[in-house]
């Protein structure tokens, strides 16, 4: 068995459970799914896919207009190079479609923008208030889907809808 870096070789020659079998051949090359790279030519390309932005650059969102956020997603304040992103749904305890509850329950998401990051409430009842972070002020409103009784919610299907305005 031939050396391929670090991952076993499968029947097609590269490793079958990890798209990217390095492996050396005559000289500084790379072979990711058969295709050869030099190895200066893929540091250029990784350089240049950070240096843009290209990689994890969410889709712009306006000052003032509500949008929505998934879990681990992010998105571009227009007018800058702010990121909001959508860390983690912290709490959903807001009483389930088809039950009768004692209070209202509410929701609790942890929301960064840029590195600053502040955990942000839904209440079950009542107004959401505007949180201040990172020079913005942030109103989570909503938070999908809405708990049924008897039913989990997945919580990789959780999306917020939240609203972006200056201090």
């Amino acid at each position: 068995m031939a050396w391929n870096g670090w991952l076993p070789r499968g029947k097609n020659g590269l490793n079958d459970h990890h798209p990217i079998a390095l492996e050396p051949i005559a000289g500084y090359f790379v072979s990711i799914h058969g295709r050869r790279w030099t190895l200066s030519r893929l540091i250029l390309f990784v350089v240049l896919l950070a240096a843009t932005g290209v990689y994890g650059m969410g889709e712009k969102v306006e000052l003032g207009t509500p949008f929505q956020l998934k879990a681990g997603a992010n998105s571009v304040i227009t007018g800058g190079n702010d990121k909001v992103y959508l860390k983690k749904v912290e709490e959903d305890s807001r009483c389930p479609k088809g039950a009768q509850c004692m209070w209202a329950g509410q929701a609790v998401i942890t929301v960064c923008i840029n590195k600053d990051e502040a955990k942000i409430t839904l209440p079950g009842a009542g107004d959401p208030k505007p949180v201040s972070l990172g020079g913005y002020l942030i109103t989570f409103q909503n938070l999908q889907p809405y708990p049924v009784a008897g039913e989990a919610v997945d919580v990789k299907a959780y999306e917020v809808t939240l609203k972006v305005e200056t201090e």
